[in-house]
């Protein structure tokens, strides 16, 4: 699999050299593309070491192949316009029917316009999911690939029963009554959706012009101290990645210290394990009492209590049955519909939930299984039956849940 990605990295490499305006029209989602198929290349790495081979891991594999081989498929007829196309293709025919031809190639760029779109859509979506299946990696070799804005690294689906919990978090932030800088933990186990709650925070229009600076941060059980400071340093002032000679280690706590100083921030750091961690770095980001702000989302209720004991954690909860069959039939159907409008599925969509727990991104996972089955009771059944709901040990549904982050 990894291999075969790496054949379609090199082909959308290829296609950027090729001078031509309809690639130029077209570069900016190619790179895009690129950049996403190295995420979701780098989290191909760790699919055996970090989660069990079960099915729903299975079915991400096949997701992973089937877009590789729709941008391989995309790309070859993008190249061969090209070439039809070419100046060294002319002759007097070309003369003749030139217009009729330039037609017929502006109606085929613009359907790769539209496939280009989709597939970068359909990108985001398997890269969110791997990561959220606890497929972890690091993102410290890729750090110099693109521009490294925290919006670019989060995406922002909707899950039902969130929009409460981001307006309660986003009150929180914004009370100016609570002018320290206060530590916001989001708690909750694997697959409840704490990033997901975090990101849509996090790109909220309500706080646009409400901090000086925005940074967010990925941590998980494995971590450099250093690379977190120094990410964060280049994200509140990018200027310093371009600083000859470099920002060094030594300097790291001292720059983004002072980057700080007299600036309302808010820094998230997500999916936190180390108790110990915020200790490290908290002399790194300064209390100016100009209500600065921070957010991490952790399994655990020690970390959130040793980041900040006089802020209460965020505890996410589970969907109820209700919320959680809504969010299986809209990511089934890739859109918002009633399940009610669907009473022949009703019934084994609510068994299916069940099985699910109330986690959000366990429901994501089989609504993304459910896109490619027919849409009757027979085929949505078959999966109930035969999706693999306990792992060797026989714990109901772990490997969904544990496979989460």
């Amino acid at each position: 699999m990894a291999e075969a990605l790496t054949s379609v990295l090199e082909k959308l490499a290829d296609v950027l050299l090729v001078k031509v305006r309809e690639v130029q029209e077209v570069s900016g989602q190619i790179k895009k593309m690129q950049k996403d198929l190295r995420l979701i290349q780098a989290l191909l790495r760790d699919v055996g070491s970090k989660c069990n081979r079960n099915n729903v891991v299975t079915e991400w594999l096949n997701q992973v192949r089937e877009i590789a081989n729709r941008i391989d498929s995309v790309i070859d007829k993008f190249l061969d316009v090209i070439k039809e196309n070419s100046p060294e293709n002319s002759n007097w025919v070309r003369n003749i029917i030139k217009a009729v031809k330039r037609n017929y190639k502006t109606y085929k760029l613009l359907g790769l316009h539209k496939k280009l779109k989709d597939i970068t859509k359909k990108l985001n979506w398997i890269y969110k999911l791997g990561t959220e299946m606890g497929i972890e990696h690091t993102l410290g070799a890729l750090n110099d690939v693109d521009d490294p804005e925290p919006s670019d690294k989060v995406v922002d689906p909707e899950v039902v029963g969130f929009e409460d919990d981001k307006c309660k978090i986003i009150n929180q932030l914004l009370d100016t009554n609570i002018s320290r800088r206060t530590v916001l933990s989001i708690v909750g186990p694997g697959g409840l959706g704490k990033t997901t709650l975090a990101q849509k925070v996090f790109k909220s229009d309500k706080l646009e012009g409400q901090f000086d600076c925005r940074a967010w941060q990925s941590i998980s059980q494995t971590y450099n101290l250093n690379d977190i400071m120094r990410a964060i340093l280049y994200s509140v002032k990018p200027q310093m990645k371009k600083k000859d000679p470099p920002v060094t280690d030594g300097d790291l706590l001292v720059k983004l210290k002072s980057s700080l100083i007299g600036k309302k921030y808010l820094i998230i750091l997500d999916d936190v394990w180390d108790i110990n961690l915020w200790e490290k770095l908290k002399m790194a980001l300064p209390d100016m009492y100009n209500a600065s702000r921070v957010i991490i989302t952790t399994r655990s209720l020690d970390v959130a209590k040793a980041a900040d004991c006089n802020t209460k954690p965020y505890k996410l909860r589970y969907l109820s049955d209700a919320e959680g069959v809504t969010l299986l039939f809209r990511n089934a159907f890739q859109q918002h519909v009633q399940p009610e409008s669907y009473p022949h599925l009703l019934d084994v969509a609510k068994k299916l939930t069940e099985k699910c727990g109330g986690l959000p991104l366990a429901l994501i996972v089989l609504g993304g299984i459910l896109t490619r089955r027919d849409r009757n009771y027979t085929a949505w059944n078959t999966l109930y039956e035969t999706i693999d709901w306990h792992d060797k040990d026989g714990i109901q549904c772990s490997q969904v849940k544990d496979c989460t982050s």
